[in-house]
């Protein structure tokens, strides 16, 4: 039993034995994580503010307020911005922190990581939620019914259920392995 433990745990760990070997690449990819997630997240931010400035300033030129058309193309900004932009850049955040996580000695996860399972769940809501628009017609130019998807589903919702899929298998995953890397490092 004990020369299991060291196997597994110990200095002959293979997964130990990757992650030295590969420090250097995990560490760029570490870097690209952390920067893709800042980028996307700020970068959305900035973009959702232009769109609805420029959504508002165009209803304002116009003279009138026509609340269903502004009401749906803000919501459309707010779709896209958490659907691409919003759920990459923390899942890169989580990627990295979690890179970072697996080549440190000792140390505390981040708080992206150490909330990592529910940053995934809430990602798979967000999903979810613009799986709901998309079939409402929120994406379509009319309220026409044939129009909106409920009748027949739209090739696009195949890739976006994949996505909610992976989102809760890796919160499930991250939920199992988090645990036994920390006593993983109190064993050795």
């Amino acid at each position: 039993m004990d020369h299991l433990l060291t196997l597994c745990l110990g200095k002959g760990n293979p997964m130990q034995t990757i992650v030295e070997s590969n420090r250097s690449l995990l560490r760029l990819y570490e870097r690209a994580a952390r920067i893709v997630g800042l980028v996307l997240l700020c970068g959305g931010v900035v973009w959702l503010l232009i769109f609805m400035f420029w959504v508002l300033a165009a209803v304002d030129a116009a003279g009138e307020l026509p609340w269903p058309g502004t009401g749906r193309n803000l919501a459309h900004a707010g779709s896209a911005f958490f659907a691409s932009f919003l759920v990459p850049g923390f899942l890169a955040l989580l990627i990295g922190q979690f890179i970072r996580y697996s080549l440190a000695v000792e140390g505390r996860p981040g708080w992206i990581l150490r909330h990592g399972v529910w940053v995934l769940y809430a990602c798979a809501v967000v999903l979810i939620g613009q799986a709901v628009l998309r079939t409402a017609g929120w994406e379509s130019a009319t309220n026409d019914p044939d129009r909106a998807g409920l009748l027949f589903v739209s090739p696009s919702l195949v890739p976006l259920l994949a996505k909610i899929l992976i989102c809760v298998g890796l919160a499930q995953l991250l939920g199992r392995v988090l645990p036994i890397i920390d006593e993983s490092r109190t064993l050795v």
